[in-house]
C-alpha cells in the first residue's frame, strides 16, 4: 500500500515519517509503540497499517527511505569544487544537516537500525544496505591539498572533534525539544574550524 501512501499531500507524508523515524530511534524496533507513532503523526494506527501492512514492514520503508536521501542529499562534484580541506567539511555538513531541518531523527534512526540485534531488523539492514549509502566524510576529501597541514595525521583528529561537538550540539537540541537552525550550526563551525585552522595548519 505504500503506492497509496506515496500520493499523500508532502505534509502528511512527513508527519507519518517523521513520527516513525523518531519513535523507532527512541525506543527501538520491539519497544516501539504504533499507537504511539499514529498519534504522533495525527492518524489512527488502522490508517498507519492500511499504508503499511505491518510494524516491520513500516521500518522496513523508513530504513529504505532514510538511505536513499541521506545518499542523495550531498552534491558532491560541488563539494569538490575547493581543495581546502575545512571548505570541503564545510560544503558536507551544511548539506548534511539542511536534513536535519526536514527530518530531526533521521540519523538517530539509521543508527538503531544497524545497532539492532533484532534478526529481523539485521536482515533488512543486510538485504537493503549499498555501500554508498554509508556516509563517509572521506569520500569527499580524496582531492583535498594536504600540504596546509603541519602533520597529515591531524585531518583524521579534526573530522573526529568537529564530529563530536556537531553531533553533540544536534543531540543537545533534540533533548530539549528545541528546533535545529542550520545556520546556528554553520555559526558555531566556523568558530570551531578558525580555531582548529591555527592549531593545525601551517
Amino acid at each position: 500500500m505504500t503506492e497509496i501512501f506515496n500520493k499523500l499531500d508532502e505534509e502528511k507524508r512527513l508527519a507519518i515519517i517523521n513520527s516513525g523515524l523518531e519513535i523507532f530511534s527512541i525506543y527501538g524496533f520491539q519497544k516501539s509503540s504504533t499507537d504511539l507513532i499514529a498519534r504522533k503523526a495525527g492518524i489512527s494506527k488502522g490508517l498507519l497499517f492500511y499504508y503499511f501492512k505491518n510494524k516491520l514492514s513500516y521500518f522496513e520503508f523508513l530504513f529504505e527511505y532514510s538511505q536513499k536521501i541521506i545518499s542523495s542529499s550531498i552534491d558532491m562534484d560541488l563539494c569538490r569544487k575547493t581543495r581546502d580541506f575545512f571548505e570541503v567539511l564545510e560544503c558536507v555538513i551544511d548539506q548534511k544537516y539542511k536534513l536535519l531541518t526536514k527530518y530531526p531523527h533521521i540519523f538517530n534512526f539509521i543508527v538503531v537500525a544497524y545497532w539492532s540485534n533484532d534478526n529481523r531488523i539485521i536482515d533488512i539492514v543486510s538485504n537493503k544496505v549499498i555501500s554508498y549509502d554509508n556516509f563517509n566524510i572521506y569520500e569527499y576529501l580524496d582531492n583535498i591539498d594536504k600540504s596546509k597541514f603541519k602533520n597529515e595525521e591531524d585531518i583524521h583528529k579534526v573530522i573526529e572533534m568537529l564530529s563530536l561537538m556537531l553531533d553533540g550540539y544536534i543531540q543537545n537540541k533534540l533533548k530539549m525539544n528545541e528546533d535545529i537552525d542550520i545556520n546556528e550550526i554553520m555559526k558555531k563551525y566556523k568558530v570551531w574550524t578558525s580555531l582548529l585552522k591555527e592549531a593545525v595548519y601551517k
